[in-house]
């Protein structure tokens, strides 16, 4: 048997008082039989003794003190060598392992008992708590919990239907596979999760998830992640709270359905792999431009194929009101400026409105109901190192421009439209 404890020992020989450590170290006690002799010994195993300390039992053992076993906590002495050893441990374990010490002190423990290990097996010299677990069938799954050190966990391929709760309660995880199930929604919660940076959600139903099922993708998250895969979904709209993930390295919403992607992808200005194949897309929106990718996939979509003066002479067409209102002015700030904002902190109608209605230049900078826009041309190969697009197109596709200001319409070569501020 393999006892997990804090040890100390104290060794008789060095002075009239022993010497002790200053602190208990975590350890492992395992009993063990020689193969072929009826001898016991028991081996102390910690991460500075990896080969073990060897104790015979059999006649060896002066006192063994259990007054305070309810307590978990136990003193063996032994003859030779002078040593007395303080266990700490778990009340039922310790309890398990001085029974089995017992029988093999008075010489009535079971020559065959399976918790005596042999001599002859190696002794792992400390529990290791597992970091990955990889689950792709229904019998590896374990319905008692997860290890809590876990940090790379993959459940892929055994079409289960939801999210387990208890993924949440995994505070060191930093990868999580959940590719190829039936998930459709996430609990809002999971925005909670502190050092996740890989997350792969592909080949799953989340086109059943509607624009409020993504508000996981937020807090804690916006931080840490830095890698997501949402390829084959069938989703039919890209959630706008893909900007908020400031972080991202890597995204892949490849083979899926959609129609466009979210205005403020360029706000994602560390992304530097993005993959949006296989999709219905026939443009992108103008803040891309801000972008700096290493590579970038658009094949197998609708893009038309462009040339450079196809829409120089279009009329930018402007979006005027009177003023500027208060609440227009303050959420560009508030976006500029990259404040955190939930429902917790201002009203639900003030959050939708800086979810779904900004719309951002090709500078960067937000926009609500004042700006200009154009269908405009952009040239891939000066937003990416590597551009893999469809095989009779070209690297100039449309761009929807949202242009804040007349200083940016003219940088994009676009003609002066009032706006009204």
């Amino acid at each position: 048997m393999k006892l997990p404890c804090a040890l100390t020992i104290l060794d008789r020989s060095l002075s009239s008082h022993g010497k002790k450590s200053n602190k208990p170290v975590n350890s492992t006690i395992a009993i063990c039989k020689h193969p072929k002799a009826d001898k016991h010994c028991l081996i102390v195993f910690n991460a500075k003794n990896a080969n073990g300390t060897k104790y015979d039992v059999n006649g060896n053992i002066q006192k063994l003190h259990t007054k305070f076993l309810n307590e978990g906590k136990v003193t063996i002495q032994f003859k030779h060598p002078p040593h007395d050893i303080y266990i700490q441990a778990t009340v039922i374990l310790l309890k398990s392992f001085l029974s089995i010490l017992h029988g093999v002190i008075t010489g009535t423990s079971k020559t065959k008992d399976s918790r005596v290990l042999s001599l002859s097996v190696n002794v792992t010299a400390k529990f290791v708590a597992p970091t990955k677990l990889v689950i792709k069938s229904r019998s590896e799954y374990p319905f008692k919990g997860f290890p809590p050190t876990l940090e790379n966990l993959t459940i892929e391929g055994i079409r289960r239907c939801g999210l387990d709760l208890g993924i949440l309660r995994l505070t060191k995880l930093k990868v999580l596979n959940i590719s190829d199930n039936n998930i459709s929604t996430i609990p809002e919660e999971f925005s909670l999760m502190k050092n996740l940076k890989v997350l792969d959600i592909s080949k799953n139903h989340f086109h059943q998830s509607s624009s409020r099922d993504w508000r996981w993708l937020s807090g804690n998250l916006c931080d840490t992640l830095v890698s997501l895969n949402m390829a084959s979904n069938k989703l039919k709209f890209l959630t706008v709270y893909i900007i908020k993930l400031r972080n991202l390295h890597s995204l892949d919403v490849s083979d899926n359905q959609l129609k466009e992607i979210p205005n403020g992808i360029g706000c994602l200005r560390k992304l530097k792999s993005l993959r949006v194949h296989s999709n219905f897309l026939d443009r992108l929106p103008g803040s891309i431009k801000c972008l700096r990718l290493v590579d970038l996939n658009v094949s197998n979509n609708r893009f038309e194929s462009s040339d450079q003066e196809s829409f120089v002479n279009q009329i930018p067409i402007s979006k005027t009101i009177l003023a500027a209102s208060l609440k227009e002015l303050a959420a560009q700030k508030v976006l500029e400026l990259g404040f955190k904002y939930d429902a917790s902190i201002i009203p639900a109608t003030l959050v939708f409105y800086l979810d779904s209605d900004a719309k951002y230049c090709p500078c960067g900078k937000p926009c609500f109901n004042v700006y200009s826009y154009k269908c405009n041309n952009l040239n891939l190969s000066t937003i990416s190192d590597a551009v893999i697009t469809n095989p009779l197109g070209g690297l100039i596709i449309k761009t929807d421009c949202y242009f804040c200001s007349h200083k940016c319409a003219r940088i994009y070569n676009v003609n002066r439209v009032p706006l009204v501020r």
